[in-house]
């Protein structure tokens, strides 16, 4: 559980009740959580994954791989398993749309990038894309999910900032 507030004795106050009723142990300022890097400043709080961008790269094996600038090719036109039996003709590689052996390798890849996207929303509009093709993913869709993880990979220490006045003053304890 993490308390978050501007007056100190509320803050202690709201502890020793949580404390009367459940067994608590207070681990100081929030730091890190949930995969999330925490720091607080004068401008507010600032949320980073960078760990996490790191441990995507890595578990992709693309850590030795050239980052891109963007995201998708943005001359790729991403179809259905279906729309390509129903128009073979309009096929640019038949290779790469063949559906996937294994489907779980792209849904986890795009999973984890669904989950990049809380701190990263450059990716957002690309990740979404892809997620559209989660029942039946082809290899392109494969391709291009190992894209973003290459962009993600250009700048993989962006981080949101929360800002408001009212942190100015704020703790945050977990």
């Amino acid at each position: 559980m993490g308390i978050i507030g501007s007056d100190n004795v509320l803050i202690a106050e709201t502890k020793a009740l949580v404390h009367s009723h459940f067994k608590l142990k207070d681990l100081g300022s929030l730091r890190y959580f949930l995969g999330f890097e925490v720091a607080c400043s004068s401008k507010g709080i600032y949320l980073c994954q960078w760990k996490y961008a790191l441990e995507l790269i890595a578990n992709s094996g693309l850590a030795a791989a050239k980052p891109t600038s963007v995201p998708l090719d943005p001359q790729f036109k991403f179809t259905t398993v279906g729309f390509n039996k129903a128009f073979p003709a309009t096929q640019v590689s038949p290779q790469q749309d063949l559906p996937l052996d294994d489907p779980a390798v792209y849904q986890r890849s795009v999973g984890k990038l669904l989950n990049l996207c809380l701190t990263r929303p450059d990716i957002s509009s690309a990740v979404n894309l892809l997620s559209q093709f989660m029942h039946k993913p082809k290899h392109s869709h494969l391709h291009a999910a190992l894209r973003i993880v290459k962009y993600v990979k250009r700048i993989s220490s962006l981080r949101v900032i929360i800002s408001c006045s009212w942190f100015l003053s704020s703790q945050i304890i977990l």
